[in-house]
């Protein structure tokens, strides 16, 4: 699946790219406008990273709007929106759209494909040693408790949990992969984790 994600990133950059900067605004140079065509093919193809993204986990590492939005520093240029789940920066004119200079946006799309590129380890599996910890034990077979806090009491104990692809956790856990998939945890503090990694690569 990380493949997918990988082809639908240089996809999506790629067609960004093809709208060169090209016009300029306050001495700042800008891109061409989207066409309302234009605008629904990047819409498809942005659905396509958000898509893949989703399945892989890494929907979290996705360009955020309030980080775009901080990074947004030239002055006396068009009000900024953001366009797709990739929150790519715009002035919207009607139905078309001026891209506005973007180098955060690429950042972001370029360390959300380094998150994917990275290969992918044997996912250990749960072994005796692993569960005759008394304190591991005891987390997984609180189903009092959501699987999404028992994954946060996990990782706390051990953070090799982090590592374990989402099937794995749910038998683990006794529920779907699709619904460790929706946990925070999954989401929000295991990117974390992947990107502290890949910074120490």
């Amino acid at each position: 699946m990380s493949a997918n994600l990988l082809e639908a990133i240089d996809e999506l950059v790629a067609f960004v790219a093809k709208f060169g900067a090209t016009r300029e605004i306050n001495g700042v140079l800008c891109h061409n406008v989207l066409t309302s065509d234009d605008a629904e093919t990047f819409r498809a193809l942005d659905r396509r990273v958000f898509s893949f993204a989703f399945e892989v986990g890494l929907q979290a590492a996705l360009p955020r709007s309030d980080d775009l939005a901080r990074a947004w520093k030239v002055k006396r240029l068009p009000s900024v929106q953001f366009l797709g789940k990739t929150q790519l920066p715009c002035d919207r004119n009607g139905d078309e759209f001026l891209i506005l200079p973007a180098g955060r946006w690429h950042d972001d799309m370029t360390a959300l494909r380094e998150l994917a590129a990275r290969p992918e380890k044997q996912d250990p599996q749960p072994d005796s040693r692993l569960l005759s910890d008394e304190r591991i034990r005891s987390i997984v077979e609180d189903t009092s408790k959501s699987a999404d806090d028992r994954l946060h009491a996990l990782s706390r104990i051990d953070q090799r949990f982090f590592g374990w692809k989402s099937p794995t956790l749910g038998k683990l856990l006794g529920v779907k992969g699709a619904a460790i998939r929706q946990t925070g945890w999954w989401r929000i503090d295991r990117v974390a984790w992947l990107a502290k990694q890949q910074d120490r690569d």
